[in-house]
């Protein structure tokens, strides 16, 4: 049979169709990915910001930029059937976990609203970071240095607010005075003399710096410039003006973990005692600014110095030591199984007028008793394990995946076993967010060409992609 001019002209427009309708799936999973990726840095950057703005029908001011994260991470999802596929697939045990717990305390207590909506963000919060490290592995590829750089501008940026607020409102309830006059009704905590920049808690905001910090580190120990030392030091400044006691000693332990992860060569340096004429020349800026400075902290120093000093008489770290012990008895009473995700909310609220257990690993083992906070616990070294495998097989071509990835579990461990015991920093979506998004980034990293392992992984699967 003979083809005639119109079946040809009726298969090209067929063909054309077909081509404009991948053009434009094309268009959105791409549109969606960078939509996605620019709320992230806005939350970033804006922090708690967008709660003077009130929300109909909330009681109290809900940070609007979360919801529109949240939606747009379910949007991106939806737009990329690959990240719905990749996270309901190998995120399966994690959000089961949360959600399956949620059921379970809903059987044993009762169904409360406010913990099945919490539950519901927790896992949404994991899809968006999933998402978001998917999008800067999709938009960078292998090379970490654009990646660094989003997270460290934003905060930078959150920085130098927070010198700006520090400069010109120290005590916090001067602040909120101060919008309430504007018409901005907003009941913050009433700090005095402590940075706490758009983040609004000193406690959180030094906890989530230590991150960045390191991040910035690693973007300064491939370069070597002086503006990126800077902002090492800006960072690292600005927790100290926090006033936070958790704080300053996670960041303390941070310096530590970086210098265990750097002993060799600083033992090299001790060994030949040669200081280049770089250091020097920080040496001497460092010394210079902190001089030259000390009008600006010194109000801080001696703020924290007195509450260090009075440690045991302090009102916040006698109802941290309460919350805990009342922590206990709860776990006591749901040993294994917990009491459900976030219905420890219920009994708190009763205790002492709040809504959370002040210690993140407290909250976790309640909500899901010893045995699924092991099973979680297992499921993260088993993840990190494999991530770094592969990351070492980068070494050969770049190192700073792997010295980030080190740098990024010695913060996992700091703020799960010590920063998060005085504040729920596991569950502050300022924290979750970006942790979810780095990490998953790093572990969606392909294995790198050449690799052994990499063959067997296409074999396997021929994406090449692992998550956590």
């Amino acid at each position: 049979m003979v083809a005639t001019p119109h079946d040809a002209a009726s298969g090209g427009g067929v063909g054309q169709n077909e081509v404009l309708v991948a053009s434009l799936a094309r268009l959105i999973t791409r549109g969606s990915r960078c939509c996605l990726l620019a709320l992230v840095f806005l939350f970033l950057l804006l922090g708690n910001l967008p709660r003077f703005v009130p929300l109909p029908g909330f009681a109290h001011n809900q940070n609007i930029m979360e919801l529109l994260l949240l939606l747009a991470g379910v949007g991106t999802a939806l737009c990329n059937p690959r990240i719905a596929k990749l996270f309901l697939v190998r995120w399966f045990p994690v959000w089961m976990i949360i959600l399956g717990s949620c059921v379970y305390g809903s059987l044993i207590n009762g169904f409360a609203m406010g913990p099945a909506l919490f539950a519901v963000r927790l896992v949404l919060l994991c899809l968006a970071g999933f998402a978001a490290g998917y999008a800067l592995k999709a938009r960078f590829g292998a090379n970490i240095e654009p990646v660094l750089k989003f997270g460290v501008s934003a905060f930078t940026l959150v920085a130098v607010i927070g010198l700006v607020q520090y400069r010109f409102f120290p005590d916090c309830w001067a602040l909120w005075q101060q919008l309430g006059q504007v018409g901005i009704t907003f009941l913050g905590d009433p700090h005095q003399g402590r940075l706490v920049s758009t983040y609004f808690d000193p406690n959180f905001y030094s906890t989530i710096a230590c991150f960045y910090l390191l991040a910035a580190f690693v973007l300064w120990q491939s370069s070597g410039s002086l503006l990126r030392a800077g902002i090492v030091w800006l960072i690292a400044a600005t927790i100290l003006l926090s006033g936070s006691r958790t704080g300053i000693a996670t960041l303390a332990a941070t310096v530590l973990a970086t210098a265990w992860l750097y002993r060799r060569p600083i033992l090299r340096a001790m060994r030949t005692l040669v200081v280049t004429r770089r250091a020097a020349y920080y040496g001497l800026l460092t010394l210079a600014a902190a001089v030259l400075g000390a009008p600006l902290y010194l109000r801080s120093v001696i703020y924290m110095w007195s509450r260090l000093m009075a440690m045991g008489d302090d009102l916040s770290a006698q109802a941290r030591v309460k919350s805990f012990v009342f922590g206990l008895e709860l776990l006591e009473e749901h040993p294994f199984l917990g009491m459900g995700y976030n219905y420890h909310s219920i009994p708190m609220l009763a205790f002492n007028g709040l809504t959370s257990l002040d210690s993140s690993l407290m909250v976790t083992l309640v909500s899901f008793g010893l045995i699924f906070t092991a099973v979680l616990f297992l499921l993260l070294f088993g993840w990190a394990l494999r991530t770094r495998v592969k990351l070492v097989a980068w070494e050969a071509y770049d190192a700073r995946p792997r010295l980030f990835f080190d740098l990024y579990l010695c913060h996992l461990a700091i703020v799960i076993l010590f920063s998060s015991q005085t504040n729920n920093v596991l569950y502050f979506p300022l924290w979750l967010l970006p942790t979810l998004m780095f990490g998953s980034y790093l572990s969606l990293l392909p294995w790198p060409p050449g690799s052994e392992t990499q063959q067997a992984k296409t074999r396997r699967e021929p994406s090449g992609e692992q998550t956590p």
